[in-house]
């Protein structure tokens, strides 16, 4: 997010099938959006566009891009965006609530997904009804991000069965340890049963009894406020690092500014 009000998130997913190598990396995508001129006079409708028309997108591994700016309905392109028609725009109306994870936006199928959606909202109304504090909403919110609703009974479950339970949590458990592979943490991400054969399995641990070297799981939860006189409030919650935290030892990050300033 930018000062000015930009703001970026992609998330990704597995597609089926070899990927050749695209125009751009997609971890990049969100700092185009980012970083380009306020000078350049395009909107977002018009970068999006651009992304879209002019180089391609596909071919560069499944993604999902939501962009935008503060009170302006915000884009949601994929990989899988054939047209400038297809572009998903989203915060078109007051109340929305949109949930995304490691999936097309058009995938209704996964728990986590519904569920977060239905959380968000009942934070928002308890506090609105109740005239609740920014702080109080703040640690509402987090809640909702470390809702664990995976099942712990593994016992008889296929591993088939085991990886698609991470789609119905919020919060995943540390999964893996030193060999979890970048491929394998895909393949978790998007609760991708096959090509089990690669992935360690999970480990209903905490996190710091686990290596931390390729441990995939919910490392980071972020929220941001905007006021409506535009006021952000930025805070990225560490759960663990490089050396894993106890849970009294989370490390909170938080930026404070005017949009404009």
């Amino acid at each position: 997010m930018t000062r000015q009000g930009r703001l970026a998130v992609l998330t990704n997913f597995r597609e089926e099938g070899a990927i050749k190598p695209g125009p751009r990396s997609r971890g990049l995508l969100p700092n185009l959006h980012l970083t380009r001129s306020i000078q350049d006079g395009q909107g977002t409708e018009d970068f999006v566009s651009s992304l879209i028309e002019r180089d391609g997108l596909q071919g560069i591994g499944g993604f999902s891009l939501v962009c935008g700016q503060v009170g302006e309905p915000i884009a949601v392109i994929s990989n899988r965006t054939p047209n400038v028609k297809d572009i998903t725009w989203i915060t078109k109306t007051r109340g929305e609530t949109v949930g995304l994870s490691n999936a097309n936006i058009a995938d209704r199928s996964w728990t986590k997904v519904t569920r977060g959606e239905t959380l968000v909202q009942d934070v928002i109304h308890q506090s609105v009804s109740a005239k609740g504090s920014k702080e109080s909403l703040v640690e509402a919110l987090f809640d909702v991000l470390s809702d664990d609703a995976l099942p712990r009974d593994t016992d008889g479950k296929s591993w088939e069965s085991r990886v698609r339970e991470l789609r119905k949590s919020i919060f995943i458990p540390a999964v893996g340890g030193r060999a979890t592979k970048k491929e394998s943490a895909e393949d978790l991400a998007a609760a991708k049963e096959d090509d089990h054969t690669s992935l360690n399995k999970p480990h209903q641990q905490d996190p710091k009894q686990l290596g931390m070297s390729g441990t995939y799981g919910t490392q980071k939860q972020t929220i941001v406020l905007v006021s409506h006189g535009g006021h952000v409030t930025f805070i990225e919650r560490s759960l663990y690092g490089n050396e894993p935290l106890d849970n009294s030892e989370t490390q909170d990050r938080v930026f404070e500014f005017d949009i404009g300033s």
